[in-house]
């Protein structure tokens, strides 16, 4: 996670994002996220963490059912004891992790357990310099790497940030979208970072995919938008579904001014820290993507009216006319034209070895 200035929406939106790519499958997926790497010195990375708090808490329970995860995740728990439990333990959040021989950083988890490492950089520039390094010398597996920057920060620090994607040693590399998305498109080259042996195999020996036969690949850059448009609105409270957890969340540290200040608490539940009192649906402002809020996509209940459903469907239609023709879809045009707004991929690429050159 890059760091640079980000609203209060960011900050939920790429909370999710985090545990989505975390929790898919119960974290029981090859591409599945196990570190987070987050700047010590910035003072949005307490706010980051207290957002993905709260997304852990408001995700309902899921068993880890993959042969030996049970094993796996009590190796985490005896490394970190005072690892943070949600879900009546189904899910586990070790917030700072210093030692980098850790089982986290050494072993594939493949289960629901999310690891986070600081590292120092009082600048982008600096931070992406020893993100890379570590991301490159202490981190095993080169299968899939993902980029937070916000767009304004990339700009801002353009040279540090195509240095980094130049450098790090991972054949899939997401900038502001999960590296899994390379995989999950079907036609883009998946597979490890060349160099692995037989001998030595690693992540593995080959793309596959790769429909377009591009030879002598060295890695492939999926970039996706940094937030959803329509921007959305201030995040609303999340539910909490915690049975217990075995530690509290670290208090977080002063925000600077370019730091939007932190959302209302969420309503708590039995085992959880948080006591404020649980806001009723329909006292809660909407909060909304695409005319749906936050809570329609964790339990499927919906605060925004249909005045302002049928307002978005409305730009939908008068963006779709437009259009030319060619362009146009018969089907379903607020799911059409979602995809083919700013909300989708943009660009896919694969970068062939020595050509210095990327393939779109």
């Amino acid at each position: 996670m890059v760091p640079g200035e980000w609203s209060a929406a960011d900050f939920r939106f790429q909370a999710e994002h985090i545990v989505t790519s975390k929790m898919n499958n119960s974290g029981h997926n090859c591409i599945a996220s196990q570190v987070l790497v987050l700047p010590r010195d910035w003072g949005g990375t307490e706010r980051l963490l207290e957002e993905i708090r709260q997304v852990l808490c408001a995700l309902p329970t899921r068993s880890d059912y993959y042969p030996g995860a049970e094993q796996r995740l009590d190796a985490v728990l005896k490394a970190h004891p005072d690892a943070e439990s949600y879900a009546d333990g189904c899910r586990l959040l070790v917030p700072d992790i210093a030692d980098h021989d850790d089982v986290l950083l050494t072993r594939e988890v493949f289960a629901s357990a999310l690891g986070v490492v600081r590292l120092p950089g009082d600048t982008a520039a600096a931070f992406l310099r020893n993100a890379v390094d570590f991301a490159n010398d202490k981190v095993p597996g080169t299968l899939g790497a993902t980029m937070m920057v916000h767009p304004r920060t990339e700009k801002d620090h353009r040279a540090a940030t195509e240095r980094a994607v130049a450098e790090l040693r991972y054949g899939t590399l997401g900038i502001t979208c999960s590296s899994a998305i390379g995989f999950l498109l079907g036609y883009t080259p998946w597979g490890a970072c060349p160099g692995h042996t037989r001998q030595q195999i690693g992540s593995g020996i080959g793309f596959v995919n790769n429909v377009f036969m591009l030879e002598d690949i060295e890695k492939t850059l999926v970039r996706a938008p940094f937030a959803p448009a329509p921007a959305g609105c201030s995040p609303a409270p999340l539910p909490c579904r915690c049975a217990r957890r075995t530690s509290s969340p670290a208090v977080p540290a002063a925000q600077p001014s370019n730091v939007s200040p932190a959302s209302p608490p969420h309503p708590a539940s039995p085992g959880c820290p948080r006591s404020s009192p649980p806001p009723s649906v329909a006292d809660q402002e909407p909060s909304c993507w695409w005319g749906k809020p936050h809570l329609s996509r964790l339990d499927g209940r919906c605060t925004a009216s249909d005045a302002l459903r049928e307002r978005a469907v409305a730009a939908v239609l008068a963006a779709r006319a437009r259009l030319p023709q060619s362009c146009q879809s018969s089907r379903t045009p607020g799911l059409r034209m979602r995809w083919g707004s700013r909300a989708s991929l943009t660009a896919c690429s694969a970068r062939a070895k020595g050509s210095g050159r990327w393939r779109s």
